[in-house]
């Protein structure tokens, strides 16, 4: 049986959206966690204006009892917007043990800059984008992450400002035993007036549609699984996630 996880490197962004690029020729499906994989970015608040300070999460997926190591990315061949290094709150990255996959966050916290260039996009065009970033390496296997997102950054007073991240939970399944397919649902509120994208994530089996609020999780072999759902604002970016373990039977 092949195994849940393998190594491989691959580069997240998050901006508005979260895509993928990932190294070519890997078999997975891509919600199933195979490898380290970035999940999101949680920051707080969820937009800025320049010169405030975000605390910021890295969420990842992997094997359990890995050591992840991490130091700022500063993406300079972002096209988006400057870019600004975070500084990092932890060194490594703290685990979550779930059934059979981990759920890893870092923390870390950015000043957003309060330069010419920032504060006149900001003024001019009502928006700017500042890149950051981190990479995470395994120590037990050399596999690592680089993930990078933007900070939105308004003028002071902005009603985007005010933008809350998602609550989100697991509607289903209810149970914490299913058989090997069962159907997935989320509840999502959310505070800003923005649609959602969602991004559900197992550990073995197939989901028929992984950006669907409502979908069906199938194939899946017996044993303990673990689900991710991740929520994020299509306009702000704004980061939600929640997991459940099951057993299958």
């Amino acid at each position: 049986m092949k195994p849940i996880f393998s190594s491989s490197k691959a580069l997240f962004a998050i901006a508005f959206a979260f895509t993928i690029t990932s190294c070519g020729g890997e078999k997975e499906r891509p919600e199933v966690i195979a490898k380290l994989r970035g999940l999101g970015v949680e920051q707080t608040p969820v937009n800025a204006s320049p010169g405030s300070t975000v605390d910021v999460v890295f969420h990842l997926a992997a094997a359990s009892g890995l050591t992840l190591n991490a130091q700022p990315f500063l993406d300079t061949a972002s096209k988006y917007g400057p870019a600004a290094l975070v500084t990092l709150i932890d060194k490594t990255a703290t685990e979550t043990k779930l059934n059979n996959a981990s759920h890893y966050k870092l923390r870390a916290q950015l000043v957003i800059p309060s330069t010419p260039e920032v504060n006149a996009l900001t003024l001019v065009q009502g928006l700017a984008r500042v890149r950051f970033g981190v990479k995470l390496t395994s120590s037990s296997d050399g596999d690592d992450e680089t993930i990078v997102a933007d900070a939105l950054v308004y003028k002071a007073g902005s009603e985007q400002l005010t933008w809350k991240a998602p609550t989100i939970e697991i509607a289903e399944p209810v149970l914490d035993s299913i058989s090997n397919s069962t159907t997935l649902g989320a509840n999502i509120q959310s505070t800003g007036s923005e649609k959602n994208r969602v991004g559900w994530f197992v550990t073995n089996g197939k989901v028929k549609n992984p950006a669907a609020k409502s979908s069906v999780w199938s194939e899946i072999p017996a044993g303990d699984q673990t689900l991710f759902l991740t929520v994020r604002g299509t306009k702000s970016g704004a980061f939600s996630i929640k997991t459940k373990t099951v057993k299958v039977n």
